[in-house]
C-alpha cells in the first residue's frame, strides 16, 4: 500500500459506512500524518492491500507506530491494525492480512486499545497470545444544565418536552436517573497554566517528567518531547487539544496534562495526565478547572494513569462500569511479558489513526 492507495481505500470505508462525514482531502491529512509521515515508521510497510483478480479491491489495512517500553524491552511497535473489508466479505481475510504483516515484518510486540474483543480473537486465531489488561475509567459532569439541555435538543420532540415538564424539572429528573451531580468545584492551583503547543516548555524537561510519571509502569508508549509533539501538536484536528502545565520554581516543569475537546465543545476527554504521584490532586484539579473554563459540560477519563484513581473519585467523578477501552499486548510464543505487569495506554493512543480519540462511554455519546 502506498500514497497514491488513499482514494481506494477511502472509497472501501464509505461502502461500510466508516467516517462518513470524512472527505478525502482530509483522509490523506490523517493517513500521511499517522502512517506515511509517521516519524517512528523508517522503512515499515504503511498498510496492505488486498485485491481479487480483477484488481479490485476486497480489503485494506493500514498500520501506524510508536515508541514502546514492555519490560526491559525498547522499540517501535505498531499499534492498532486497522483493517476493513468489502462488505459482504468472510472475516478469515482480515485475519489472512494480519498474519501475513505480522510474519513479514517479525514485530515481538503489537499493542492495542479497542472496546470489544474481536482484536483480541483475531490474535488468537493466528497463534499470538494476547495479555489483556483493563485500566479504570472515569466519568464527570461539569454542568448538568448544558448537558441535559444538549440531550433533550438532540432527542425527540424536544419543545414538547421541555414545555410539558419545564426545564428544572427535566434537569431535577435527569440527575436522579443518572445518578449524578455535577463535580463540585475545586481551587485551582495557582501554578497552572493553560498552553496550547507542548513545545512551550524544554525538551529536556518534559523528557524528565515523562520518566519521573511513569516510575513502575512496565508496559507503556515510551514518551518524550518528540512523541507528545507529533501526536498531539502535528495532529491535524491539533486544535481541539490544549495543554495543562504545572510550572515549579523558576518554571520547571512539575506536570502536564492534555485535554481534547469533541466538535461541539461541550465534551472534554483528559487524554494524558504525566505527573510524579504527589503531583496527582494538584494536576487532576487543574485540568477539570480549565475543562469547565473551555465550556465542557462533561469531563471523562479514558484510561487512568495507573494509581490515580483515588485522585478522580476524591474530585467527584464516577468510575465507569463498563471496562472501556481495554488494553492489550499481543507477543508471539517465546517471548514474555513481567509476570504482573503495570500497562499504561492513554486516551491519546486509543483510535490513534483518525486523530481524536472518541469520547464515548457509557455515559455519553461518540461526537468526535
Amino acid at each position: 500500500m502506498g500514497p497514491d492507495d488513499a482514494a481506494r481505500f477511502h472509497d472501501l470505508m464509505r461502502q461500510r459506512g466508516l467516517w462518513p462525514d470524512m472527505c478525502l482531502a482530509e483522509w490523506h491529512r490523517f493517513l500521511y500524518w499517522s502512517s506515511i509521515d509517521n516519524p517512528y515508521r523508517g522503512a515499515l510497510p504503511i498498510g496492505d492491500l488486498l485485491l481479487d483478480r480483477n484488481d479490485a479491491l476486497i480489503g485494506a489495512m493500514f498500520y501506524s507506530y510508536f515508541p514502546a517500553r514492555i519490560g526491559r524491552w525498547r522499540g517501535i511497535a505498531p499499534s492498532t491494525i486497522n483493517v476493513c473489508l468489502r462488505p459482504g466479505s468472510s472475516g478469515l481475510l482480515g485475519i489472512g492480512l494480519v498474519r501475513h504483516y505480522l510474519r513479514r515484518t517479525e514485530f515481538p510486540y503489537v499493542l492495542g486499545c479497542h472496546s470489544n474483543a474481536f482484536a483480541a480473537a483475531v490474535f488468537r486465531k493466528i497463534g499470538v497470545t494476547p495479555c489483556e489488561h483493563t485500566a479504570e475509567s472515569f466519568f464527570g459532569i461539569l454542568s448538568l444544565q448544558k448537558e441535559v439541555t444538549q440531550r433533550l435538543l438532540a432527542g425527540p420532540r424536544p419543545l414538547a418536552i421541555l414545555s410539558r415538564v419545564g426545564l428544572d424539572s427535566a434537569l431535577a429528573f435527569a440527575a436522579r436517573f443518572a445518578g449524578h451531580n455535577e463535580i463540585p468545584t475545586s481551587p485551582m492551583p495557582e501554578n497552572a497554566v493553560l498552553l496550547t503547543e507542548v513545545g512551550s516548555f524544554a525538551r529536556e524537561d518534559v523528557d524528565a517528567l515523562c520518566r519521573e510519571a511513569l516510575v513502575g509502569v512496565d508496559v507503556t508508549v515510551d514518551r518524550d518531547w518528540d512523541y507528545l509533539n507529533w501526536r498531539y501538536a502535528k495532529c491535524p484536528r491539533s486544535d481541539r487539544f490544549s495543554f495543562v502545565a504545572l510550572q515549579g520554581t523558576q518554571r520547571s516543569l512539575e506536570g502536564l496534562a492534555v485535554l481534547q475537546r469533541n466538535e461541539d465543545g461541550r465534551r472534554i476527554a483528559i487524554c494524558e495526565t504525566l505527573a510524579p504521584p504527589h503531583k496527582a490532586s494538584q494536576l487532576a484539579s487543574a485540568s477539570i478547572g480549565y475543562a469547565r473554563q473551555l465550556g465542557g459540560a462533561t469531563v471523562t477519563v479514558l484510561p487512568a494513569t495507573p494509581g490515580w484513581a483515588p485522585t478522580w473519585a476524591a474530585l467527584g467523578l464516577t468510575k465507569i462500569r463498563k471496562p472501556y477501552p481495554q488494553f492489550w499486548v499481543a507477543h508471539p510464543p517465546g517471548t514474555e511479558l513481567p509476570a504482573s505487569f503495570v500497562a499504561h495506554y492513554s486516551f491519546g493512543e486509543h483510535k490513534l489513526h483518525w486523530g481524536t480519540p472518541s469520547t464515548k462511554s457509557d455515559h455519553g455519546d461518540d461526537d468526535t
